[in-house]
């Protein structure tokens, strides 16, 4: 087997792991260090799980001392473990089942935590559908100045953390200026936005499939990072009519 060793330094770049195709991707202890308290180095150790996923490769964690770089690890989907919170290393091999009971109380303890940490993802998703459902009940069928009218109406009553929107077509065109937020009661409307078309946008084609296959009424991106703002936010797209969606910005920092 081929493993490509200190992955996010030195030689270790993109083209390389193309041609090599490894059976084995080792992250870089600095970048997996960082990454415990920069959002930038744990978004580039995200693409990196990411990628070994789609490749086929296994994720290797080196230099693993502490539970909360174990933790780190296991969250960007860790094959397999290395360091000293395990052991010294040893002159002689240890014996495969040396540390199993330790990990059964490791992975059931992170098990738990992430089962917790999604559920509460639901619920924040759940409570903006219940909210934009009451908020927009009324806007069916509405279009034009009509459409303009209503949403300046009901701004004052989208929850804080929403801070941009708008509403496009079917075919991705926007319909509507962009609304920004600019305090808890005011907002800033954006008319030179009317006609951008966000077709080409992947959360945009994942919604309109899943409507069309799931009859899902609304969707949500993975957390992205704002290098403006530095901070995180989600993309919820969200189906008005059949020819109307509203997309939202939503700041999970807030």
């Amino acid at each position: 087997k081929i493993a490509i060793d200190d992955m996010g330094v030195g030689s270790s770049n993109l083209e390389r792991i193309g041609y090599i195709h490894p059976d084995i991707i080792k992250v870089d202890i600095k970048i997996m260090r960082e990454s415990l308290n920069k959002a930038s180095f744990k978004q580039v150790l995200r693409a990196v799980s990411e990628m070994s996923v789609k490749l086929g490769s296994e994720l290797l964690f080196e230099g693993v001392e502490t539970e909360e770089e174990l933790t780190l690890a296991l969250s960007m989907g860790a094959n397999l473990l290395q360091g000293f919170y395990f052991s010294k290393a040893t002159k002689e091999f240890q014996s495969r089942s040396l540390f199993a009971k330790d990990l059964k109380v490791i992975l059931e303890k992170f098990s738990g935590l992430r089962f917790l940490e999604i559920v509460q993802d639901f619920q924040r998703q759940q409570e903006i559908v219940d909210s934009l459902s009451e908020i927009l009940h009324g806007i069916e069928k509405k279009e034009g100045d009509e459409l303009f009218r209503y949403v300046s109406e009901v701004l004052r009553l989208f929850p804080k953390h929403i801070t941009h929107l708008f509403f496009c077509d079917q075919h991705g065109y926007q319909i509507t200026p962009t609304y920004e937020r600019k305090d808890s009661a005011g907002w800033k409307e954006i008319i030179g936005d009317i006609g951008n078309n966000f077709a080409w946008k992947p959360y945009f084609a994942q919604h309109k499939a899943e409507v069309y296959h799931f009859k899902r009424r609304w969707g949500v991106t993975e957390p992205l990072y704002d290098i403006q703002t530095r901070s995180q936010y989600i993309i919820f797209t969200f189906t008005i009519s059949d020819n109307v969606f509203l997309i939202a910005k939503v700041e999970l920092d807030i």
